[in-house]
């Protein structure tokens, strides 16, 4: 049973996200034809707050105002939430954002750092307690991984 301080629940709920892309920018398009797939987005959410990363800002926003952003844009739709339980002490740092020069270096020539939304949410997860590996760097690599190292939290 969590603590109570002044009558409040203190445990904060750790959910990751996978979304679908269909932003017809170049950009969007190019991610999904290296991924082989649309599902090119993640976000983790730390008690209130998820950490959106993408190319023009990173950081931690409030869950419900995210998620109505994605659905009034008509750019993401959700494609898989999985509960990772809670933690009572969220970290929320500031992670690198997204830089798309750095990713397609990454991966026509080896050089560099690929950091992107997936790698941010890497590190965030890693801060929270649940260590991805630094090979893995595709959003839906990154929720099968962890599916399939952390099922005893769930």
């Amino acid at each position: 049973m969590a603590k109570l301080l002044g009558g409040y629940d203190v445990r904060h709920r750790i959910v990751l996200r996978t979304w679908h892309d269909h932003s017809r920018g170049w950009r969007s398009r190019w991610l999904r034809r290296i991924c082989k797939t649309d599902v090119i987005h993640i976000t983790l959410q730390v008690g209130e707050m998820s950490y959106h990363c993408d190319r023009w800002r990173s950081g931690w926003i409030p869950t419900y105002p995210l998620w109505s952003a994605y659905k009034k844009s008509g750019v993401y739709s959700l494609h898989r939430e999985l509960d990772l339980g809670f933690t009572m002490v969220p970290v929320r740092n500031n992670y690198p954002q997204s830089n798309t020069l750095n990713t397609m270096l990454k991966y026509f020539f080896g050089v560099g750092k690929n950091e992107n939304c997936g790698s941010a949410i890497r590190q965030a997860l890693g801060d929270n307690g649940f260590n991805v590996p630094d090979f893995i760097t595709a959003p839906l690599d990154i929720m099968e991984y962890v599916d399939d190292h952390y099922r005893i939290f769930r």
